[in-house]
């Protein structure tokens, strides 16, 4: 999912009691645009991923 507030929504998500994994800061890590990213499960047990991106580099040729 691609959402604006990464860090607000796992707030949210933590406060629901859901464990989450991830770092708690921005990454700059093979895709520097997308600047946070968390991973949690749903109740089911499937994996989600939730991202918030900047606008993608200029010299970058990646989609």
């Amino acid at each position: 999912m691609v959402v604006d507030d990464v860090p607000a929504w796992r707030e949210r998500i933590e406060a629901l009691g859901i464990k989450v994994f991830g770092p708690k800061y921005e990454r700059d890590l093979g895709y520097p645009w997308a600047r946070y990213a968390i991973y949690f499960q749903d109740l089911d047990g499937n994996w989600l991923e939730m991202v918030s991106r900047d606008s993608k580099p200029e010299d970058s040729k990646a989609n």
